[in-house]
């Protein structure tokens, strides 16, 4: 009776079967923090890649308003000098 013992029930349960449970309940434990860990860190990388994505356009729209902005001063420039040639 010695490797024996009782659950709540009343009901006996061998010492090997509670080392069992109390291992498979340890790994499920950790499966589970792991899960976790690799939800949190798909999510982070969701993230990570939206704010790549974001940083890129914004990026093409600065380069772009950057190249046309140019463009203007000079077209408005030229339109200066001819505006002061016919006065």
């Amino acid at each position: 009776m010695r490797n024996v013992a009782f659950t709540p029930k009343g009901d006996h349960i061998a010492w090997t079967q509670i080392k069992e449970i109390l291992q498979h309940s340890k790994r499920d434990g950790q499966m589970v923090k792991s899960l976790t860990a690799s939800l949190v860190s798909r999510e982070e990388e969701e993230r990570h890649q939206m704010n790549l994505n974001e940083n890129e356009q914004l990026k093409k729209q600065i380069a772009e308003w950057t190249c046309s902005r140019p463009c203007h001063v000079s077209h408005l420039h030229r339109l200066r000098v001819h505006a002061t040639h016919l006065r």
